[in-house]
């Protein structure tokens, strides 16, 4: 069972062959696994094959069950039980980035480009197999509650007047300092003209979106009229890959990605205010916006640096809010240094900041980074895990500081 899952039942579904494609790599996917088809497999054989002892002197009738037998079968049942979840809950936890590239999707020590390249874009997926829509055969359908229902074709969407912005994406799970953020050029048609063009009714409460992998989500009316919110079909000059979500991506500023839908089949209505989509469902935030974040990427975590000057540098977002101001403390937080912010390429894209430091002495030192978003508003310092709503906290890097050599 444990060979049939990893060479062919794995690969079948994306994953690669021994799990490569599944996070934790080969290694961690095979323990994993190995550890889940033996409980599976020696609880099946005791199933179908009691212990003498459980049998009577016909080998038939069950015998009398002793104190010291119970509390073997107990235990015996407690750690294969243990095993087989441990071991599912290895592969469900990977499922929602099977489909992601195992290519890392920014350098060690570098500042990112200001444009993520499309084969380095971060890429999440709630599915085993992705789907692979049709283009040819796609129609996206504006249906529900309208006046004149829409079934248009990838054609038809694109020879709709479009927009074209700099978005970043970030992706709820992110944790602080994480690379499931990428910044990007979209092309598309705002979702307010599809709406217009079909004419809601005036018992609409929220959208609904729907994709071909059956994913759901939903935004409350006021929001999805907003001009700056894109049904996507092209990315970085180029039409949508298919890890991307071709033919059709719905785009928000100022949400986490979970917020919009990848190969998009329907835009719908709902008058249920409490409408929930897929990830909500399962105890996510409905409103996901996105918190302030800030990263020091340069120097690498846990580099050696000279005591002479260095560079400091990384980014900061915050959705549609933009950000004025970035800081960094080489002393837990006593002093702050202000840094120089590149402008961003759109109001929803990340900044690039760098800083000049100048250590005081060789030792180690603990960078903190943070960051004020358009208004003002500081970024959030108590440390939260990403669910149900994104992560929060200032991101630290350890760097130790050398003589400076001769």
């Amino acid at each position: 069972m444990w060979v049939l899952l990893s060479v062919a039942l794995v690969p079948l579904l994306g994953g690669g062959f021994w799990g490569a494609g599944v996070p934790g790599g080969v290694v961690g996917f095979s323990l994993s696994s190995f550890i889940a088809t033996c409980g599976y497999g020696l609880m099946l054989s005791r199933l179908m094959h009691p212990a003498p002892e459980a049998l009577g002197p016909d080998a038939t009738t069950p015998a009398g069950m002793t104190r010291r037998t119970f509390l073997g079968r107990a235990a015996f049942w407690i750690v294969a039980i243990g095993a087989v979840g441990f071991g599912v809950r290895a592969l469900v936890s990977g499922a929602g980035r099977v489909a992601g590239s195992p290519v890392s999707t920014r350098d060690a020590g570098a500042l990112p480009s200001e444009v993520t390249p499309t084969e380095r874009f971060y890429k999440v997926s709630k599915n085993f197999v992705d789907p692979k829509v049709d283009g040819k055969g796609w129609r996206l359908q504006v249906t529900g509650m309208v006046d004149r229902a829409m079934s248009l074709t990838l054609d038809e969407l694109r020879a709709l007047p479009a927009v074209e912005h700099y978005q970043a994406l970030e992706c709820v799970s992110n944790p602080v300092g994480g690379d499931l953020i990428g910044n990007a050029a979209w092309k598309g048609v705002p979702l307010r003209d599809l709406l217009q063009s079909a004419g809601l009714k005036p018992n609409v409460a929220r959208m609904t979106f729907r994709s071909a992998d059956g994913y759901t989500e939903s935004l409350p009316l006021e929001d999805a009229m907003r001009p700056e919110i894109l049904i996507a079909y092209e990315m970085n000059g180029e039409p949508l890959r298919n890890d991307h979500g071709f033919p059709a991506h719905v785009l928000i500023p100022d949400r986490y990605g979970m917020k919009s839908p990848k190969w998009l089949e329907e835009i719908g209505t709902t008058s249920d205010k409490n409408y929930r989509g897929y990830w909500e469902e399962r105890g996510w935030d409905d409103r996901a916006e996105v918190k302030t974040t800030s990263q020091a990427l340069v120097p690498a975590d846990g580099t050696v640096v000279p005591v002479e000057a260095s560079v400091i540098g990384g980014i900061a977002f915050s959705g549609a809010k933009g950000i004025t101001q970035v800081e960094v403390s080489a002393n837990g937080g006593k002093s702050w240094q202000k840094a120089t912010l590149k402008p961003a390429l759109s109001p929803y894209t990340w900044v690039l900041w760098t800083v000049e430091w100048e250590p005081t002495a060789p030792g180690r030192y603990k960078l903190t980074v943070r960051a004020e978003d358009g208004k003002g508003v500081p970024q959030i310092s108590t440390p939260h895990d990403p669910a149900p709503s994104g992560a929060t906290g200032y991101h630290v890097i350890d760097v130790k500081v050398t003589e400076p050599k001769g």
